[in-house]
């Protein structure tokens, strides 16, 4: 969540349940933003595939980070109103979100390398944004 703070985003949500089967997640830390966190939002009860259908249905583009998407990341060229979706670094995202519909987003790499942990992931998401937005 550091990272949204430092690239200017006030609207960062934390999904502290697993969204295959809904388990809290353990966390190294309180369940309260730290101080650097203070503009994000941590939910736990929440149905993430419900509440990505209402964004989507109130105008939002819903994008799932997949590593077998059709999509570029370097396509996207909005940031208004959208969301991004990580999944777990072990097990990605749900089958049963992927189905729902929501567009699937990659990042192109420059080698073999299978996959990025969330964090270096939301990084580069949010380095894209930040580069779109200044022009």
């Amino acid at each position: 969540m550091a990272n949204c703070r430092y690239c200017g985003l006030r609207n960062a949500i934390r999904y502290h349940r697993c969204i295959h089967c809904g388990t809290p997640l353990s966390t190294s830390g309180p369940t309260i933003p730290h101080s650097s966190e203070s503009s994000s939002a941590i939910h736990t009860d929440v149905d993430l595939p419900g509440e990505l259908n209402l964004l989507n249905k109130n105008g939002y583009s819903v994008y799932l980070m997949s590593q077998d998407a059709d999509i570029s990341l370097k396509k996207i060229d909005h940031f208004d109103k959208t969301v991004f979706v990580f999944g777990n670094e072990s097990d990605g995202l749900s089958e049963a979100l992927l189905k729902e519909g929501f567009d699937k987003v990659k990042i192109e790499g420059f080698s073999d390398c299978e996959s990025l942990n969330v964090a270096v992931s939301c990084g580069i998401v949010l380095n894209h944004y930040r580069n779109i937005q200044s022009g």
